[in-house]
């Protein structure tokens, strides 16, 4: 990818220093924007009922993982943004509306508490990709949280900037796999790193705990290969 792309040098910096510091800039989602305007404004009216709330469901999950990791600066502004979104929500939908719940669930978990549903939740799976990709990344898995994050940046960046990193990423990918192929969840999210690596999109289950981290990896190739914006015109 040509180093006009404007993210290209933000990048490279991360990569210089994977060994990972919480609060990098940008690093999770391509939602959460680097500077506080650019949060507000883009989270601003994205719901204001129930079909525009599931059209914006993983970009809200997403986001908290975010914020729980990464971001916990931006913990306060989270909480005020998912209270705005319950107050658009109620205003088509009962208290007890089940995206009212999953909004307070994630407001209480961002706020430091203990969240959950009960299993027959409509949305109990997607709080429990959020629950899950948060205890990962403070270490409830088989691989410290920095190593998750790590797996996603280096696989962005072996697709675009590092391209003769390409063949040893795959290898390293395939021995993660042979090391942790009891772990069914890890194993699929090691696959769908590969899936990424081939250059195509990859998924995984609503209730996987990888699927934050999975996301991530793409927004950053999104955000990697996109064309650079045109220069203001030479007065």
């Amino acid at each position: 990818m040509p180093d006009a792309n404007p993210y290209a040098g933000a990048f490279r910096e991360m990569l210089a220093a994977i060994d990972y510091t919480p609060g990098m800039p940008s690093m999770m989602v391509d939602s959460l924007a680097s500077t506080q305007e650019e949060f507000t404004e883009r989270f601003s009216g994205l719901f204001t009922g129930r079909t525009s709330f599931l059209r914006n469901l993983d970009t809200m999950l997403d986001n908290t993982v975010a914020v729980l990791t990464t971001m916990p600066e931006r913990a306060d502004e989270w909480i005020a943004q998912l209270a705005d979104r319950r107050a658009a929500l109620l205003e088509h939908n009962p208290e007890d509306a089940p995206e009212v719940e999953l909004v307070d669930q994630l407001a209480t978990l961002t706020a430091g508490g203990d969240a959950a549903l009960p299993d027959d939740h409509p949305y109990a799976d997607q709080l429990a990709q959020v629950v899950g990709g948060v205890g990962l990344h403070r270490g409830d898995g088989p691989l410290p949280g920095a190593e998750v994050v790590r797996l996603a940046m280096l696989t962005a960046g072996a697709v675009t900037l590092y391209r003769d990193l390409h063949e040893p990423w795959v290898a390293e990918l395939a021995d993660l796999r042979a090391r942790h192929g009891g772990d069914g969840e890890l194993v699929a999210f090691l696959d769908a790193l590969g899936v990424v690596l081939d250059g195509r999109a990859a998924d995984l289950p609503v209730r996987n705990r990888y699927r934050s981290f999975l996301r991530m990896c793409q927004s950053q190739l999104r955000a990697l290969t996109a064309e650079p914006p045109e220069p203001d015109p030479v007065m």
